[in-house]
């Protein structure tokens, strides 16, 4: 799918639907290879991109994205385009590396990704045209990214509201629902016999545990050396199964805060769950 072959063969593809609609079993059928490419690969690629719609009589034609492709100036704006429609659509585990920048991600290209790097001129100049599919692709990576981060930890939050339920019998508070100001996720109680308030601020990761980090802002900090009752962290790791929660204590965590200097003053910091590693809590919280 991702060669240069597949796609200068999907856009002649293209170009033969604009002028003669087929069905797909018409076109899989015509010979086993199309221009430079696989049959079967450019129907998949071009399906898969979003260029090709099947109408109610089972013809294929262009899509909008597909006419875009034809009409583009020269073949590199039409690498240009096929390549970031299959990147969103496709999100092959190497898009990770793109928004380390354009040096720095081919190294970890393989030989066929790369050459359509270099093929649809994405690797030299400042062209407006060029820097604005660097600017924009990354502007998408990171906002599915952080639109993926929310969710895992959605996913931390909901373990935790079933784990203190379980462990306290009283139904905790999903504060990080009601309020994103208050500086954690979930206020619970000490035990089932002390209703002293617990503030809980919950990790959640997908990592192993020695690959495992989590973020802790200073906001968040603040509310746990606040004093205002009790606090803890629930440190989870996803991946396992169950998953695996790690309980740690705030004062275990401030040898890894960091400290104002000068003028300058610290908003957030990265810490791993390594050093937790004995903090490890059995239950019987299934994924969610």
């Amino acid at each position: 799918m991702f060669s240069v072959g597949v796609l200068y063969s999907a856009t002649r593809f293209l170009a033969l639907l604009e002028k003669a609609p087929c069905t797909s079993d018409e076109f899989l059928n015509m010979s086993n290879t199309f221009y430079v490419a696989s049959t079967p690969i450019v129907l998949e690629t071009s399906l898969s991109g979003g260029w090709v719609r099947i109408n109610s009589q089972k013809k294929m034609h262009p899509t909008s994205a597909g006419v875009t492709i034809l009409e583009a100036r020269t073949s590199p704006a039409a690498l240009r385009l096929q390549l970031r429609d299959l990147i969103i659509a496709v999100d092959p585990p190497w898009t990770r590396l793109l928004t380390k920048g354009r040096m720095e991600c081919i190294p970890g290209l393989s030989d066929d990704v790369g050459q359509i790097f270099v093929e649809a001129e994405l690797l030299d100049g400042y062209e407006d045209e060029i820097v604005e599919w660097w600017v924009n692709l990354d502007k998408h990576l990171r906002l599915k990214r952080a639109d993926y981060n929310v969710e895992v930890g959605r996913q931390g939050e909901r373990l935790s509201i079933m784990y203190e339920q379980d462990r306290t019998g009283t139904e905790p508070v999903w504060q990080g629902l009601e309020s994103n100001l208050s500086g954690f996720d979930v206020l619970s109680v000490r035990d089932k016999n002390n209703l002293y308030p617990l503030r809980i601020e919950v990790k959640a990761s997908l990592e192993d545990l020695d690959e495992a980090h989590f973020h802790l802002t200073r906001s968040e900090w603040d509310v746990a050396t606040s004093g205002l009752g009790g606090y803890v962290l629930h440190l989870w790791l996803l991946n396992y199964q169950p998953p695996r929660l790690f309980i740690v204590e705030h004062d275990e965590v401030q040898p890894h805060i960091s400290v104002d200097r000068g003028k300058g003053k610290w908003e957030s910091v990265l810490i791993p769950y390594l050093p937790f590693s004995k903090r490890e809590v059995s239950h019987n919280i299934i994924k969610v």
